[in-house]
């Protein structure tokens, strides 16, 4: 029985790892969201997302129109990926 232990631990050692790291990745949203002032970092978050837009947008239009579908297709698709 434990060389069955040993073996299945060898050979599932990676998977095993990524498995236990699951709770620490999807507790760090949660420590940023506790860590974060809207007074000092809601203006620069709002900055750096009108920037990301100024740059999305036409690029997503240009897209659009290579692929001959219509611009407004490809706003709804640039909106919705940015979500």
């Amino acid at each position: 029985m434990t060389a069955l232990r040993s073996t299945l631990r060898r050979s599932a050692g990676p998977l095993l790892g990524q498995f236990q790291a699951w709770p620490a990745f999807f507790a760090r949203p949660v420590a940023i969201l506790r860590h974060y002032r809207p007074a000092t970092d809601l203006r620069p978050d709002l900055l750096a997302g009108l920037t990301i837009a100024l740059v999305i947008m036409p690029q997503a239009i240009a897209y659009a129109l290579i692929a001959d579908l219509p611009p407004q297709t490809s706003l709804y698709a640039a909106s919705a990926g940015a979500l």
